[in-house]
């Protein structure tokens, strides 16, 4: 050591301090396999983000601290499930003026003009009489119904007015039309295999899970790009409600739950995408 220059020490100091960095990452890795599931689990579900914060100084000059905001899953699906409960609504029908109505399902409002889409297993496009109810409390008559063809889906669009009472003989235009707030409809692009998601459904109260993405079954267009047509997630479902959403942390939603098919597993749910389609539909206008 002592024959050693400076030049030498140093890089002596530096090779060393490499050489640790690197024994202390392949003790943590090996700590972190061996560690249990809860542990981990807990980990992975915290976030961590720095903030630049500017503080004026005294003298006038700008000092630039940092400090670390540990971001919560639980307050993100909090903050994501508020936001969103506006949009959502409950669907009954009935098949004749007298008879009793039916809850058949969820609906999610995609145009403040009041469209709504839902799963279109229980929706008919020929008979019966419609009605929402929003988060809120409020009714309101469906004055048009349309069946996709081609894909789980049925566009309906409601009416602004709100019904007085469950029979749509007794409403009235004196009471103040409501103002319909329509979810945001996420991309293709921003679905991801692993990802976390919050599925929405209930008939009376509104359930809430959490889960992650673990299927995007995808299939070629005719231009011979991939697209995706269905989504399956590992979040629990404490009911068979269809028509709820399936929304990401930033509170998107990124798929609709629709009834599945012969070959289909109980969670499925159509991407946003395809939901985003209703929106611009031509010939289905009220």
């Amino acid at each position: 050591m002592e024959d050693l220059t400076k030049q030498q020490v140093v890089l002596l100091t530096l090779l060393v301090s490499i050489i640790t960095s690197i024994a202390t990452g392949i003790v943590t890795v090996s700590l972190m396999d061996q560690a249990p599931t809860g542990a981990t689990h807990v980990i992975n579900r915290v976030i961590e983000k720095t903030v630049e914060k500017v503080i004026p100084a005294q003298q006038g000059a700008a000092v630039i601290t940092k400090e670390t905001v540990v971001v919560k899953t639980e307050d993100q699906a909090v903050a994501v499930v508020e936001n969103i409960t506006p949009s959502l609504v409950k669907i009954f029908s009935k098949t004749e003026p007298t008879a009793k109505e039916t809850f058949i399902g969820m609906g999610l409002v995609i145009s403040r003009d009041g469209v709504i889409a839902t799963d279109s297993a229980f929706v008919s496009a020929t008979g019966g009489e419609y009605t929402v109810v929003t988060s809120s409390g409020t009714r309101h008559l469906v004055s048009s119904v349309q069946i996709e063809k081609d894909v789980p889906l049925a566009r309906l669009v409601a009416s602004s007015t709100p019904l007085i009472s469950a029979d749509s003989a007794t409403s009235t235009r004196s009471v103040k039309s409501v103002v319909w707030k329509p979810a945001v409809l996420a991309g293709n692009e921003s679905l991801k295999l692993g990802q976390s998601v919050i599925a929405l459904s209930g008939e009376e109260n509104l359930s809430v899970s959490l889960g992650n993405i673990r299927v995007l079954q995808t299939k070629e267009n005719v231009d011979g790009v991939k697209e995706i047509i269905s989504i399956q997630v590992s979040a629990d479902s404490y009911d068979e409600v269809t028509g709820g959403p399936l929304l990401n942390l930033s509170g998107e939603v990124v798929g609709l739950k629709v009834s599945p098919g012969a070959d289909s597993v109980k969670e499925y749910y159509v991407p946003a995408s395809v939901v985003k389609s209703l929106i611009a539909s031509s010939s289905n206008k009220p």
